[in-house]
């Protein structure tokens, strides 16, 4: 599916609160779907490592940055959802990842159905992104 940056499918909130060791690889993540139709919503959660630099080195045009004092998690995701165009939204942590086709396999279930809510199981990964065979 093509980029539409007016109208997005899914709209991906970022969480961040001082991680920069990880919001790269998170950001990187997202820009690597299968799926491209969707924008990404960075929220810093008032961080007060480098963060905000690693944030601001991704120029994609797909993505909006928040920066804000540091409220907690329900009030980052309160602010990305003011800003949220698409029709689907998908939230992750800045020290998690997605799978590169986790949009198209949510896209894939909401068009076939009339579901308001996909939930799924997570794969545990250590401190350096290696999966450690867990759910």
């Amino acid at each position: 599916m093509n980029i539409n940056n007016d109208n997005p499918i899914f709209s991906v909130i970022l969480s961040n609160f001082n991680y920069e060791q990880f919001v790269g690889q998170s950001i990187e993540s997202i820009l690597s779907q299968t799926f491209n139709n969707y924008e990404i919503i960075i929220v810093d959660d008032g961080s007060l490592d480098g963060s905000r630099r690693v944030i601001e080195n991704y120029q994609d045009t797909r993505i909006t940055r928040i920066y804000k004092e540091n409220g907690g998690q329900a009030s980052a995701f309160n602010a990305g959802f003011k800003r949220c165009r698409g029709r689907y939204i998908a939230f992750l942590d800045s020290d998690d990842l997605f799978d590169n086709d986790k949009l198209e396999k949510l896209y894939s279930i909401f068009i076939n159905k009339e579901y308001a809510l996909v939930q799924h199981q997570l794969r545990i990964i250590d401190g350096k992104s290696n999966d450690t065979g867990r759910l």
